[in-house]
């Protein structure tokens, strides 16, 4: 063990001797900044010949587009208004409701099970260690 003046601390010849050829080494340069991004916002404008949708805005040629209520749309957006026009509203995703009735279901259910457990057992207090040593008075 060795201590010097300006230490804390003793501590050991081995450590002393890495922590002084760790300071006598030299330092790697630091790489370079990296230059700052600019970003110029531009309007994206369809190639020549292609339009966007008016529903889902992608780019698609002009020949695929079909003028339905005053806008140009796609095959797949006019198929989507005409089944919400013949249903009479628009068509539910597959993920809407689903939580609040699988929610309800859970809460219905474990009612169920709280009203059971009250009814058949009652809400009292705890059973004292009493009660398990005395004779059954039914069965053996």
């Amino acid at each position: 063990m060795v201590w010097r003046s300006g230490m804390g601390d003793w501590t050991t010849c081995a450590s002393m001797r890495a922590q002084e050829q760790l300071a006598a080494q030299p330092k790697p340069p630091e790489p370079p900044r990296l230059p700052k991004k600019t970003t110029v916002k531009t309007l994206a404008v369809p190639a020549k010949g292609f339009l966007t949708c008016g529903m889902c805005g992608q780019d698609w040629p002009e020949t695929l587009l079909t003028l339905r209520d005053d806008q140009k749309i796609c095959g797949n957006c006019l198929n989507r208004k005409i089944k919400e026009d013949k249903d009479g509203r628009p068509k539910s995703t597959a993920g809407q409701g689903v939580g609040a009735w699988v929610c309800m279901i859970i809460a219905i259910v474990c009612a169920g099970c709280l009203y059971y457990k009250v009814s058949h057992y009652g809400i009292g207090p705890p059973m004292k260690a009493k009660e398990f040593t005395e004779k059954a008075k039914y069965g053996r």
